[in-house]
């Protein structure tokens, strides 16, 4: 069995990581980004919160070992986040 993927999003959408992908880079679980620019085997976005803020990353697409074939991203795109303001 062979299935297709399609990652469809837009540039400037909010992500978080899912997977330990690099913890040294800043790319663990939790890392919250915003997509620069999508690629068929690359996202390119950059690092929105923690040490690293304002860093450009580049997560390729991986293949983990399923039933099928399945290559994924290692992030969910997230429609929200929530954000601790200071109060004025």
């Amino acid at each position: 069995m062979v299935f297709r993927h399609k990652l469809t999003s837009k540039k400037g959408a909010p992500i978080m990581m899912v997977r330990n992908l690099n913890p040294d880079l800043g790319l663990c679980n939790g890392t919250r980004l915003r997509i620069v620019e999508l690629n068929p085997h690359v996202i390119h976005a950059t690092i929105t919160t923690g040490e690293r803020q304002g860093q450009h990353m580049l997560i390729p697409r991986i293949v983990f070992i399923s039933d099928g074939e399945a290559r994924k991203f290692p992030f969910r795109l997230r429609r929200s986040f929530r954000f601790n303001l200071p109060s004025r």
